[in-house]
């Protein structure tokens, strides 16, 4: 999965396309998916061997100096370094180099560790796209499909088609079997995927891939071949629409967009509110205090973490306390030098000041296979404290 990255002030790292996943320095969040972080810029500069080998250097220095656990997960970091070294040396391309890079950071057998490369963390209103995404307009405003999609014993299922989107107008359907898009035949998604991933982490990239090659400049088109699990698949155009959410830059981070959703549901004679969002950034919490405001009186409340890949670490702290009575720690982090302990405390005040009872009635929490980092960490605080059941994929 795609990290959050520090930048080094080495002149290598400043040139050079390729961006560390930033949990070695202790750094509490991890990254939602950004649409479109798969586009890659045409026409790259001619490969550098010696920036590239400069760059090997700085990302295992990196690691070296800011790792969270100084036995490497029980990697011997520097014979590691001397085993692929010259492997980076001779790289003759980018990819290569990146290639031995990616292989360096899965042996440490640990998640938010990843590369960002350089065609992913500019701006995405400024990128021109190509290939699946269309390059009609290089200053286009960034757009998606409109499918989120999940990886189903081996196929690439249609889990939520947003309201009034391309992929909508389209006809295309939850539920749904997305076999092709554009020319990638998305069964090669899951034959590439490399051998060291596990099932989970396979789930999960190839659902994020998916969802990329779907992303593209607003009023573009993605060609689709998608149809019902007994039914033949047929061809679909989507005209992409623009991104939906609050674009939120964060850090060095790929610009991302954020989104919020609340409901109540009314059945069997209990009232329940509906929670859901994208991202753990500081951008959606004023919705989410707002929305457990509109729902203390209510009999309770789901808060719907399914495909929320992470976001700020500290945020837990103070969602947990709308639900709490007394002050509780949902977990340490622990860092290389240091711990910083998640203590939650009990929200008795509303934004503006009123005074309020933390909501005491039931709460449960959704999970799928693409509720990671910040959102584990919250779904698995809450559980670990008995104050919300978890439903859903581990």
């Amino acid at each position: 999965m795609q990290g959050c990255h520090v930048r080094s002030n080495r002149r290598s790292w400043a040139r050079v396309p390729l961006l560390v996943a930033a949990i070695a320095s202790g750094a509490m969040f991890a990254c939602a998916r950004a649409p479109g972080t798969a586009v890659a810029t045409p026409g790259p500069p001619p490969y550098d061997r010696k920036l590239g080998l400069e760059s090997f250097d700085t990302a295992w220095s990196l690691v070296n100096r800011r790792h969270f656990d100084t036995t490497f997960n029980g990697v011997d970091w520097n014979a590691l370094r001397i085993e692929l070294r010259p492997r980076a040396a001779s790289a003759t391309s980018r990819e290569a180099l990146r290639a031995v890079m990616r292989e360096m950071l899965s042996r440490l057998r640990q998640s938010h560790f990843a590369l960002i490369p350089e065609e992913a963390a500019g701006s995405l209103s400024r990128r021109e796209v190509s290939g699946n995404r269309g390059a009609e307009d290089a200053a286009a405003a960034p757009g998606d499909a409109g499918l989120e999609i999940r990886v189903l014993e081996g196929e690439f299922v249609v889990m939520r088609v947003a309201p009034g989107s391309g992929a909508a107008r389209a006809g295309l359907r939850p539920g749904w079997i997305l076999r092709r898009v554009g020319d990638m035949q998305l069964a090669e998604v899951l034959a590439r995927m490399p051998v060291e991933l596990n099932a989970a982490d396979v789930r999960l990239r190839a659902a994020l891939i998916a969802e990329s090659l779907l992303d593209g400049a607003e009023g573009s088109t993605v060609r689709v071949q998608a149809g019902g699990a007994r039914g033949r698949a047929k061809q679909y155009t989507i005209v992409r629409t623009l991104v939906r959410g609050e674009p939120v830059n964060y850090g060095n981070l790929p610009r991302m967009y954020t989104r919020f959703e609340q409901a109540r549901d009314t059945a069997g004679g209990a009232t329940i509110g509906y929670i859901a969002f994208n991202s753990w950034m500081p951008t959606i919490m004023r919705h989410f205090d707002s929305a457990v405001d509109a729902m203390r009186q209510m009999d309770g409340i789901v808060i719907d973490l399914r495909g929320n890949l992470g976001g700020v670490g500290g945020l837990v702290m103070g969602t947990a306390g709308h639900f709490l009575n007394e002050r509780l720690s949902l977990g340490t982090m622990r860092m290389r030098d240091g711990d910083l302990r998640f203590v939650a405390n009990p929200r008795r005040v509303t934004a503006d000041g009123r005074r309020v009872v933390p909501f005491t009635g039931p709460v449960a929490i959704l999970t799928d296979g693409l509720s990671a980092s910040t959102s584990e960490l919250f779904a698995g605080g809450m559980q670990a404290i008995g104050r919300a059941r978890v439903f859903g994929d581990t």
